[in-house]
């Protein structure tokens, strides 16, 4: 996380770019800010940042978005002549929020469901988990799936804010992930507030 210094240069920066001077950043002043940061699709951004959904960013927002840590998911099988089973290893990464992974399966072929084709997980602040996603039960056996993260308890700001699509190795369906800062231009700012 930023150092007390490195928010303050943020919150200045923020203040920079808020011709306005009304302490938020519009979807006007936002565009600037993504156009010199080299972000596309700034639209979508704008959206992703403005979690109480009022048409403007607030510095805590902005600040998250930068700094905020990702969830993280692994997979793994012992799949050996068609019978075997597939694993999800979960990490919540964040110190102070649980967290609730989504999984949902789709065009599945030879594979049984302990829990069935939708399983939710809540995670408790730093806890990993791993957990049977599915057992093989012949051969061919193929799915797709989807795995999305979010806050198991929201705020009003985040009541309607869609979940996280988390990025997961072959075999499933790879999304990026929604509403972050691409890693080089966070990497970059985070370098740049020491």
């Amino acid at each position: 996380m930023a150092t007390p210094s490195a928010k303050m240069r943020l919150q200045q920066l923020f203040e920079a770019y808020d011709t306005s001077g009304d302490g938020t950043l519009s979807k006007e002043e936002m565009t600037v800010v993504f156009e010199q940061l080299g972000i596309k699709g700034s639209n979508y951004m704008f959206k992703k940042l403005d979690g109480n959904k009022d048409g403007k960013v607030q510095v805590h927002e902005f600040i998250s978005w930068l700094f905020q840590k990702d969830p993280k998911c692994s997979l793994s099988d012992d799949v050996t002549d068609g019978n075997g089973s597939v694993w999800a290893t979960l990490t919540n990464t964040n110190s102070n929020v649980k967290k609730k992974f989504y999984f949902e399966f789709t065009n599945c072929e030879n594979v049984d469901f302990s829990e069935g084709k939708t399983v939710s997980v809540v995670l408790e602040p730093g806890e990993q988990k791993k957990i049977k996603l599915l057992s093989v039960t012949g051969q061919p056996y193929r799915y797709s799936h989807e795995i999305a993260c979010r806050s198991e308890y929201t705020g009003m700001e985040d009541a309607s804010s869609p979940l996280r699509t988390i990025p997961t190795p072959s075999r499933i369906l790879n999304s990026p992930m929604m509403g972050e800062a691409p890693k080089d231009i966070k990497r970059s700012i985070q370098q740049m507030c020491g």
